[in-house]
């Protein structure tokens, strides 16, 4: 009877290892669309100078919000865009997120930034040299703790439009 249920106990333990590997990967192992809103929120760092924070999301699914001044993390890890519902999803690492992000998290480890208001004016065909120069604008708001960032951003770090299949950051 004692073998059965240590038995059965570790299959439970297998089963909840497995979906934790399973939603972690999904995370990690995730990478983000060249095409869409994505595209925009991939090619450069977003800053918020009111805030004084700055909000990256890369190429390899790794997202960092930090303070733009002292560059201290307030939050660190994988994000996923669902660009139907206009949401990043974020998997934060153990430990890679400071205190005053805690009411943003949900299940100790996922967060969620909705964004509105995504302009990037050189996207359009019809874009004139004035409007290439012009930044790209979004408002960002996270979800739970109400943090509302009114970002820009000043340069595109990234050539997406670049023909090969790689990212190449511009020098």
């Amino acid at each position: 009877m004692v073998k059965k249920i240590v038995q059965f106990l570790l299959l439970l333990v297998f089963i909840a290892f497995v979906i934790c590997a399973i939603v972690v990967g999904s995370y990690m192992l995730n990478h983000p669309s060249t095409e869409g809103d994505t595209r925009t929120l991939i090619s450069g760092a977003w800053y918020d100078e009111e805030e004084n924070v700055t909000l990256t999301f890369d190429e390899n699914s790794k997202f960092k919000i930090s303070y733009t001044d002292d560059e201290s993390v307030i939050a660190e890890g994988y994000f996923k865009v669902d660009e139907d519902s206009r949401k990043i999803k974020l998997f934060i690492l153990p430990g890679n997120h400071a205190p005053e992000f805690d009411k943003a998290m949900d299940y100790m480890f996922f967060a969620q930034i909705s964004y509105t208001d995504l302009n990037d004016p050189s996207a359009s065909e019809d874009a004139t040299d004035a409007d290439k120069e012009k930044p790209c604008t979004v408002t960002f708001l996270v979800n739970g703790s109400n943090k509302l960032y009114s970002c820009e951003m000043p340069e595109k770090t990234l050539d997406l439009y670049a023909k090969g299949k790689s990212f190449e950051e511009k020098n």
